[in-house]
Order: C-alpha cells, then sequence, then structure tokens
C-alpha cells in the first residue's frame, strides 16, 4: 500500500485552523480563581440579555458596540472583574450578540427561534480569550504538554499532544465533569498522510459502517456498557436528600461516567476515521 503527504492550504491562499484540546492541571488557588472568573462571566452574560430584553420593552435595540462601550464603567464600579481583561470581557458580550443574531436568523427564516435564555453557574461552562491578548502557551519538549500562562492567574499545567502545531490564535478554557480544558486555536498547512486505494462506506446502526471490501466496523455501545453503573448511581441519588452534599457528590459521579463515555465514544470515532484516512484515498484519473 502506497502512502502520500499532502499540504491542503485554504482555496484562497490562507492557512488552515485547527483545535488543540490540552487538559489543564491548576493547584486549588487557581482553581478557585478559574470558578469565580467563570461566575463573573456568567454574570456578566446575563446582564447583557437582561440589558437586551429590557431595551427591547422600550422598543430599542442594543448592539454589540453598545454594550461593550459600557464595560470600562462596569469595571470601574464592580473592581472584581478588572482581573479577567478587557477581551476576554468583550468577548463573553460578543457571545451574547451572535446568540441573539441567531435568534434574529432564525425568526427571519420563519423556524422555531428559542428566544435567548439566561444561564445558571452550572450551565455556563467556561470563557474565551478572542487573540492573543492575556494568555501564552509554551509548549513542552519534543511538542508535548506545555504550560498555559494567563494574565493575573499564572502558569497552569496542561497536558495534550497536538497531531500539528502552527501559530497560536485564540483559546477558550471550558470545565467539564473531568476538569478545566484549553481548546487552542492555531492557523497551520496542515500535512495529510493517506492511501491511494478507493473504498466505500456505508454507515449504519447496529454496525457503524460496512466497507465495499466486506469489512464490519462494529458498534461497541459503550453506554449500554456502562448501565449498570449509571443505574446503581442513579437508584443512589434518588435516595439522597436533594441538594445535601451526598446528592451533590453522586451527581458529580454520574456526570463523570457520562464524559467516560463521550470520551470513549469520540476516541473510538477518531481512531477509526484516522484510520480511514490514512489506509484509503480517491485517486483522480488524468
Amino acid at each position: 500500500m502506497q502512502t502520500r503527504q499532502v499540504q491542503i492550504p485554504y482555496r484562497d491562499g490562507r492557512a488552515s485552523v485547527r483545535q488543540v484540546r490540552y487538559k489543564l492541571y491548576p493547584n486549588q488557588a487557581q482553581l478557585e480563581t478559574l470558578e469565580r472568573w467563570n461566575r463573573l462571566h456568567c454574570e456578566l452574560y446575563n446582564a447583557c440579555i437582561e440589558q437586551r430584553r429590557r431595551a427591547w420593552a422600550k422598543g430599542k435595540s442594543l448592539g454589540y458596540y453598545d454594550q461593550q462601550n459600557e464595560l470600562p464603567r462596569l469595571k470601574a464600579e464592580m473592581p472584581e472583574y478588572i482581573p479577567l481583561g478587557s477581551h476576554a470581557l468583550q468577548e463573553t458580550v460578543r457571545r451574547v450578540d451572535r446568540t441573539f443574531q441567531a435568534f434574529y436568523r432564525r425568526v427571519k427564516r420563519g423556524e422555531k427561534p428559542g428566544f435567548p435564555r439566561y444561564k445558571s453557574r452550572r450551565s455556563f461552562v467556561g470563557f474565551g480569550y478572542p487573540d492573543k491578548a492575556g494568555w501564552k502557551f509554551e509548549r513542552g519538549p519534543n511538542g508535548k504538554h506545555g504550560v498555559l500562562h494567563l494574565s493575573n492567574l499564572g502558569a497552569i499545567k496542561a497536558r495534550g499532544k497536538p497531531r500539528q502545531w502552527g501559530e497560536p490564535r485564540q483559546v477558550v478554557l471550558t470545565r467539564t465533569a473531568h476538569g478545566w480544558y484549553a481548546t487552542i486555536t492555531v492557523r497551520c498547512q496542515p500535512i495529510r498522510v493517506g492511501g491511494n486505494d478507493p473504498i466505500g462506506i456505508d454507515l449504519g446502526v447496529e454496525a457503524v459502517a460496512t466497507l465495499s471490501d466486506g469489512t464490519r466496523v462494529e458498534n461497541l455501545r459503550f453506554l449500554k456498557r456502562a448501565s449498570n453503573r449509571l443505574k446503581s448511581l442513579q437508584r443512589k441519588l434518588s435516595r439522597r436528600k436533594r441538594f445535601g452534599s451526598n446528592w451533590k457528590r453522586t451527581k458529580r459521579e454520574i456526570a463523570r461516567l457520562h464524559q467516560k463515555v463521550a470520551n470513549q465514544r469520540n476516541d473510538f470515532q477518531h481512531k477509526l476515521t484516522s484510520e480511514w484516512a490514512s489506509r484509503y484515498g480517491l485517486r483522480a484519473e488524468a
């Protein structure tokens, strides 16, 4: 089997964009700061939605720049927002604007619009830096792992290995049941390694896929494998006092189990598609 390396830029000649995800390992003080910053971003998000609702009730309209221009006054009245950084705060305001623009777009198309809603602290899972200001990432030896530097927070150890690195453009911090993650967007010229043999793929339900050469990829059903453990935890949760410490701990165990299943499914899918991309291809005839 022959393989080839292909450099695939955008059609207009610009570099491609990839996302690299790292698991973060903050210390206790940094973890508390991240949680506090996330809460402040959540409050800003909800305040922007409330401001737009009140303006609409009065027959007025607010845009992104109207709300962005109020950030200096917000930081003067509430100094706790200063360490978060101007660019990160602007990104949260821009996130609200994107939500409303999507709402208006659905209304215009006659779809079910779904008016933008407030977010709870639990459902607001992160914030981001839209450019290179306020953060820096240092890669470890051989490009593996590294350290994420955030303004007013310090250095946070990160674990991960990108398939290909490039010029960092922005970063998004997200909180999951397994901890905090950093998703870094990089600009690069990706190099693909692929084979020349064509193949047909029929996606299914009972089997994940059936290839034209007769190969059958079975569905591993990760959720079904975890069902006994999940049922046990859900029964335990039903016996706990709602919002008590044991109830919250069991809720976290259930969330971690669901996250594990999602990670197993994603890992299986990525490995499978990577194998297909490296083994097969479609050669254009002259």
